[in-house]
């Protein structure tokens, strides 16, 4: 018996003496064989092009395959439209960082919602006020540091069943204050033992750090190395690595920023190593100029910036996420 699909995609009989007893199995093995035919085909598409994401490296440097580090004017000739968005479907996204990614979140928020991402004065209020505090030892600041960083230590959490991004949803933002804290190990240890947790982590290792103590820039990135290394053993996660902001207005101005420089340096450096997906809010602001009217980066970007940046972050991530699972992806 010869199968194929023509235009009626319809199988041949094996001949005009054969009974319909006789052609009953092979009508539906015929059948079952076009089926699969068509769903591999289906399951065949192309791939999306990931080269307007690949790291433009210097000579005789590999290319970190995971990593996106979106640069002006480069992307201004991107066409995001092109790139597939990602379906969350029955998925549980996780966020965890700062203020500063905490408007990330924000901007997922709106997408879900299918309407304008909540400002950051929103966000702020939302959190501190309707959000129940973590399971954790309260942050206490050193004497001569007065900011009341323990009033952001809440997690919010929602479901929804019909959203912007899929269906059955669970959104999650848990505040992260430093690098690599007890908490972080408590809670990756907990989804490592138990089998489950998110299936996405978004994460930042934030400003605080750079921010409390910017002269102790080496001691954050050896902790910025054990997150790595914590973050690529989790087995039931797909890890979003989001590096920290650049920031100037602040209290300790130029010194934050080396400091965040030196970090994300160390950050795109482990990402690499690890093989972690990086997307670098870094090199968009700096190469996008995006500054206040002093010159300065601000601490928390201005609405529309942070809206540009998860765009391109959603589309290079649903593309990275196609070429992942045809294991075509490592760094």
């Amino acid at each position: 018996m010869v199968c194929r699909a023509g235009r009626t995609g319809k199988c041949p009989s094996e001949g005009p003496t054969s009974s319909p007893a006789a052609q009953a199995p092979q009508q539906l093995l015929c059948f079952l064989l076009l089926l699969y035919a068509s769903t591999s085909a289906a399951a065949e598409q192309p791939l999306c092009d990931m080269s307007p994401f690949t790291e433009q490296a210097p000579e005789g440097v590999a290319p970190c395959k995971t990593c996106f580090f979106p640069t002006y004017p480069d992307i201004q000739s991107l066409d995001l439209t092109k790139y597939k968005p990602v379906d969350f479907t029955n998925q549980w996204i996780y966020f965890a960082g700062d203020s500063t990614l905490r408007q990330v979140y924000g901007e997922f928020y709106g997408i879900i919602h299918r309407t304008q991402a909540p400002g950051y004065a929103e966000l702020k209020h939302h959190s501190r006020q309707e959000c129940p505090e973590q399971v954790r030892d309260s942050y206490v600041p050193p004497p001569w540091d007065t900011t009341p960083c323990y009033l952001n230590e809440k997690t919010c959490h929602s479901h929804y069943n019909d959203t912007g991004m899929g269906h059955n949803i669970d959104i999650t933002y848990d505040w992260k204050h430093l690098i690599y804290e007890d908490y972080d190990r408590w809670l990756y240890n907990k989804w490592q033992t138990e089998g489950g947790g998110p299936h996405f982590l978004f994460v930042s290792p934030g400003i605080h750090d750079c921010y409390h103590e910017p002269e102790e820039y080496e001691h954050h990135a050896r902790e910025l190395a054990r997150l790595a290394r914590h973050m690529a053993s989790l087995q039931h996660q797909t890890v979003v690595w989001i590096d920290a902001n650049p920031i100037t207005y602040a209290v300790h101005g130029a010194a934050a920023l080396k400091c965040i420089f030196y970090v994300n340096a160390a950050a795109h450096a482990l990402a690499r190593e690890h093989g972690l997906l990086m997307f670098s809010r870094q090199t968009m602001i700096v190469s996008g100029h995006q500054v206040i009217a002093n010159g300065e980066y601000p601490m928390h970007q201005e609405d529309a910036t942070v809206k540009m940046e998860v765009q391109h972050l959603l589309a290079w991530l649903g593309c990275a996420l196609q070429h992942l699972k045809a294991g075509l992806l490592s760094s």
